[in-house]
């Protein structure tokens, strides 16, 4: 029996969806439903799993050989991307001696961009990447800074000025906890960036393996509950309508296009087509993904 939100904890009425899954992911986790919050508009997956069981899911590689396609075109768009999550926070910092925690770190270019970002001098990047390839490779660069792998969150003993969270919220069993972990670790002063997606059960098929859905106004109200302050939210790139829709001409060529950039190593093409076919610098309240900046 659910008996209130975990973020707004003043509602236990509360809006029930099938989850989008397809049928190769059923067995994984076994998620039936998402019940969204009539009042935060928060959604969780159901029958909730524990944090301990969603960390034993991720350990076996399951999700990395079945559910992450990756390939060259997604590495550049998580390329593109992290490049614009980079610029979006280098103007709420100060330039020098920064010590900078990326959570969910990936292919690790958060480090690459804030390597090449001339208005930013980071002392320490220190990251945490379940995928020990992807570790191996983020801790073999060299960059002018100190890089440092740390295997889990609440194995952070140190402050930072900038952490990064991206797409990493909508797959913890708990919101409040984990940004409680997430707040202790922050400087005074310092910088905390997460990027979710915008409550993707609407648009996608398939939402597997996301255990949390979120909005602009739960992740106020989870501020609110954590007392964060909030330095901007919002919904930004694609428009979530147009996701499901069949591929267009425009769609054929842009994908054509951007495949070709990337082979003939046409870097500065593929970032103008990527950043414009996704939007990825337009606020849009309709937008495919949500961006949210916090201070303690």
């Amino acid at each position: 029996m659910i008996r209130y939100c975990k973020i707004c904890e003043k509602n236990n009425e509360f809006d029930i969806h099938t989850y989008p899954c397809s049928p190769e992911n059923m067995e994984a986790l076994k998620f039936e439903n998402i019940f969204v919050c009539t009042n935060c508009q928060f959604g969780f997956a159901a029958p909730q799993k524990t944090q301990e069981e969603l960390d034993v899911f991720y350990k076996t590689g399951e999700y990395w050989e079945q559910t992450v396609t990756e390939n060259y075109v997604q590495k550049e768009h998580e390329r593109n991307q992290s490049r614009l999550r980079v610029e979006k926070v280098s103007n709420y910092l100060p330039q020098k001696n920064i010590n900078v925690l990326d959570i969910g770190a990936g292919h690790g270019y958060i480090a690459e961009w804030l390597s090449k970002n001339p208005n930013l001098k980071i002392n320490n990047y220190s990251f945490i990447e379940p995928d020990n390839q992807n570790a191996e490779i983020i801790s073999s660069k060299q960059y002018e800074f100190n890089v440092s792998r740390i295997l889990n969150i609440n194995h952070v003993n140190e402050q930072y000025d900038l952490i990064f969270v991206n797409h990493v919220l909508e797959h913890v069993a708990d919101p409040t906890e984990f940004l409680n972990r997430t707040s202790l670790v922050l400087s005074d002063g310092g910088i905390a960036y997460y990027e979710v997606p915008n409550q993707d059960w609407m648009f996608k098929d398939n939402v597997f393996p996301h255990t949390l859905f979120l909005s602009e106004k739960s992740l106020r109200a989870l501020a609110e509950k954590n007392k964060v302050k909030t330095l901007n939210c919002n919904a930004f790139g694609r428009s979530r309508k147009k996701i499901n829709n069949k591929r267009t001409v425009t769609d054929i060529l842009w994908s054509s296009l951007f495949k070709i950039s990337i082979i003939f190593k046409m870097r500065v093409l593929t970032q103008y087509l990527d950043e414009i076919y996704w939007q990825y610098t337009s606020i849009n309240g309709d937008g495919i993904w949500l961006s949210w900046m916090f201070r303690k």
